[in-house]
């Protein structure tokens, strides 16, 4: 009795077959590099999360470009679960607004017949001395060692060519590896040094991240301004 029951309910309502759907959410799927050189490369990483009652699989994501090199912690989700789409965007030699939007083809129900899309933006300059009024020189944080031992903190400076205080926000900043210490503003034609110090995570660790932060440039416009981060660690040869 109770198996005819359950096929009299999956005759009149069907949609009671289909209750255990993947779904998928991408948390934060935009990030806004803002100013970069030429030249340079920046990473993030989004997180993918499974929300759905069934297992989530990412087919696959499409770059459309060599620009992006992108890498997948895992593609098959259990419900509750989540994944990690690290891309690097390498800025080449182009100068303009270089916007991305590498395709994620999943078998998620929720996305409909849409393909779900992540979302990078830049804008790429050829020269940082040309920026105005700030500019970070050198344009990327070297964190590496040479050797058993090395150096923990390593400085850049954001450099203030005009005569006003010129605030500083700071949007992303990977903690996994290391601690930043970020100037607030840096005063009238002077220099604020940032600092990343390593945690003991990031000591045994090779990495690439990318510092994002914001100012308001001289027409009061909001202008986001990134910075990669990269640790190698080199050794003598045992040879």
């Amino acid at each position: 009795m109770k198996i005819a029951a359950v096929i009299v309910l999956l005759t009149v309502f069907p949609g009671l077959s289909s209750l255990a759907d993947p779904e998928i959410l991408i948390e934060n799927d935009t990030v806004e590099f803002g100013l970069v050189p030429q030249r340079s490369r920046f990473v993030h990483d989004f997180k993918v999360r499974s929300i759905g009652d069934d297992t989530l699989i990412i087919r696959e994501i499409e770059t459309f470009c060599d620009c992006l090199i992108v890498s997948l912690d895992r593609n098959i989700l259990p419900p509750g679960d989540s994944a990690i789409i690290h891309i690097a965007f390498d800025t080449q030699n182009f100068v303009g607004h270089r916007n991305r939007h590498p395709k994620v083809h999943t078998n998620a129900a929720n996305t409909g017949p849409k393909v779900l899309r992540v979302h990078i933006k830049s804008q790429v300059i050829d020269s940082v001395h040309n920026l105005y009024p700030i500019y970070v020189k050198p344009h990327q944080v070297v964190a590496s060692q040479f050797g058993d031992t090395g150096a923990t903190e390593f400085s850049f400076p954001i450099i203030n060519k005009s005569d006003e205080n010129i605030p500083l926000t700071l949007v992303h900043a990977d903690s996994t590896f290391y601690h930043l210490d970020f100037p607030a503003y840096v005063p009238p034609y002077d220099t604020a040094f940032g600092r990343v110090i390593l945690k003991e995570s990031g000591l045994s660790a090779e990495f690439e991240t990318s510092i994002t932060f914001w100012y308001l440039n001289e027409d009061s416009e909001q202008k986001y301004y990134s910075i990669p981060v990269r640790r190698n660690i080199f050794r003598p040869s045992s040879k």
